[in-house]
């Protein structure tokens, strides 16, 4: 899948928008039951993971906080560890975790940034790992 597709598709404004639409008191064959907002919270998890692997600035946004640098106070680190032990406790994610297709794996990026670098480091600027 191209990035450009997967961005549109897994976005905040899908992702807030299919949770909108859920709460609608609508009675139509097509509407949303309420089991569509898990899915909802994933497209929201996966647009932050998104945002926060693809920062192209030292200095974020407010509206976007993980949209920055990732440094020594900002919230990445904080969010990676939320999503590591996330992927731990479930067994789909398995198999994620064992796909090695190159040396830079999503896992082994956040491992680094978490346990080894930001004590060295004053920013690091993950979209520029994808760009080499």
């Amino acid at each position: 899948m191209k990035v450009s597709a997967c961005t549109q598709v897994f976005s905040h404004t899908v992702g807030n928008l299919m949770k909108r639409i859920v709460k609608w008191d609508i009675s139509h064959e097509n509407k949303l039951d309420r089991s569509s907002e898990d899915t909802a919270d994933l497209i929201l998890f996966l647009d932050t993971l998104f945002v926060s692997l693809n920062s192209s600035s030292a200095v974020a946004p407010k509206s976007k906080p993980l949209k920055g640098g990732v440094t020594n106070t900002s919230q990445h680190v904080d969010f990676w560890r939320t999503y590591m032990a996330h992927t731990k406790q479930h067994e789909e994610f398995k198999e994620c975790r064992q796909y090695k297709k190159s040396q830079l794996t999503v896992p082994g990026i956040l491992t680094f940034l978490v346990k080894e670098s930001l004590s060295i480091l004053f920013y690091v600027i993950p979209r520029h790992w994808a760009q080499v």
